[in-house]
């Protein structure tokens, strides 16, 4: 299933739907898109393999500022660092393999307890740092990005049941409704606005 098709499925599960016509006047695309990044996000924190399928290859240049080697990545990962998986260099001797430390913590204790033998890198915010000059000027990033960085056309995995993202969106939409509820048979005086010549 594509990006597009998972999003049209749940518009038309939430327009068909018991649902009031304000909200669902709510449930465009870019806002489904939106809220279905919050939902991928919520389930990747809780399973980190649930999303492990969409890992998708992104071939980016590595640069040099002084002595760092980075490259800036095109899409945001879906969880943060553990998302860029590993790398490769697809040379002509052969493909070589690059590992990702997974957090600071362990960029930090790897960097004290042994000089590795062979590049590895680490990633903050969007960008990719690597160890050592990884001996390419460019390398196939693997990662899994976050839904909003998706193309249409990308192939998706449905971490959970359709009714169960549906429902999901419809929460997300309430709690972020600030318009104050009307109450009725209050026993309090309606503001009556003042009378216009076009209301007589």
């Amino acid at each position: 299933m594509t990006k597009r098709q998972l999003v049209e499925l749940i518009q038309e599960r939430l327009a068909s739907g018991d649902v009031p016509n304000d909200i669902m006047g709510r449930y465009k695309y870019q806002t489904v898109v939106a809220l279905l990044d919050i939902v991928y996000q919520e389930t990747a924190s809780v399973d980190i393999n649930a999303l492990g399928t969409m890992v998708e290859p992104y071939a980016l240049p590595v640069l040099v500022t002084g002595t760092q080697y980075y490259s800036d990545l095109n899409v945001s990962p879906a969880y943060g660092p553990m998302s860029v998986k590993y790398a490769i260099d697809y040379g002509e001797e052969g493909d070589t393999i690059f590992y990702s430390r997974q957090s600071d913590d362990q960029n930090l204790f790897l960097n004290r307890i042994k000089n590795m033998s062979k590049p590895e890198f680490y990633v903050r915010d969007k960008r990719v740092l690597w160890t050592s000059d990884p001996g390419s000027v460019n390398v196939t990033y693997f990662i899994i990005p976050a839904f909003l960085s998706m193309s249409d056309t990308q192939e998706i995995v449905v971490p959970t049941t359709i009714g169960a993202l549906a429902t999901r969106v419809i929460e997300l939409i309430r709690s972020t409704d600030t318009r104050a509820e009307e109450v009725i048979a209050d026993l309090a005086e309606d503001n009556n606005p003042k009378p216009t010549k076009y209301s007589e």
